[in-house]
């Protein structure tokens, strides 16, 4: 009797749980929606939010109301049970301008080295083998690999990777770059960094997760502005 009666108070203990929490999710969910709707209206931006569901991924769209067209897009997908963590997220701006038709240019965090070298060693004079593929890969994830045969690392202000196929000085002074970058203070880490392409495809700016808070947002947008006039 006394068994069963502790097996009830558990399980109305997890229910109970279970109740806060989703309560809390959907309260933090419309908390987020409402700063970003303020934005949205300040900045005279467009907002669209499609809820995840059915393993489709939540996604986040903002663009202008009129002017130059970009948009920026963050999604999340949250793993299937039982796993804890996200499986797949990332916050991304895109737009046709600047281009650069005849180059591709890639601002990055600071290139992985390889074990036993020190970074004040010179830069690597290309990427186009198994060892700079995997570097390139590390930094900027899998679907860049391709582009190692034309990227090179070209000399730069500490802390931030230049890649280009031609010489990216014609391009800007990259010790304004910098400046924007360490205002924007990045998140340690690969994932936490903004990392920039410029080819002729356009513009990017993308991040390795989901950009949650309105501010933040906010700031993502207007350092991917700020170093478009740069560029």
């Amino acid at each position: 009797m006394r068994q069963g009666l502790i097996f009830v108070l558990v399980l109305l203990a997890l229910g109970l749980a279970v109740a806060v929490l989703s309560l809390w999710l959907r309260l933090r969910s419309a908390t987020r929606r409402e700063a970003l709707q303020a934005l949205a209206a300040r900045r005279g931006w467009a907002l669209n939010i499609t809820e995840g569901k059915l393993g489709r991924p939540a996604v986040t769209r903002l663009s202008p109301r009129g002017g130059p067209g970009w948009q920026v897009t963050a999604r999340f997908e949250a793993a299937p049970a039982p796993a804890l963590r996200p499986k797949s997220e990332s916050t991304e701006f895109v737009a046709d301008e600047p281009h650069w038709p005849e180059a591709l240019l890639v601002i990055a965090p600071p290139l992985p080295l390889p074990a036993g070298h020190e970074p004040a060693q010179d830069l690597p004079t290309s990427l186009d083998s198994a060892e700079g593929r995997a570097r390139l890969t590390a930094l900027l994830g899998p679907d860049m690999e391709s582009h190692a045969a034309v990227l090179r690392p070209w000399p730069g202000p500490a802390g931030l990777t230049i890649l280009a196929s031609a010489d990216p000085r014609l391009r800007a002074d990259f010790n304004d770059v910098a400046k924007l970058y360490a205002a924007f203070a990045p998140q340690p880490g690969v994932e936490g960094f903004p990392v920039m392409m410029l080819g002729a495809d356009g513009f990017r700016l993308r991040l390795r997760h989901d950009i949650k808070r309105a501010d933040r947002m906010e700031a993502f947008v207007d350092l991917a502005q700020d170093l478009s006039r740069i560029l």
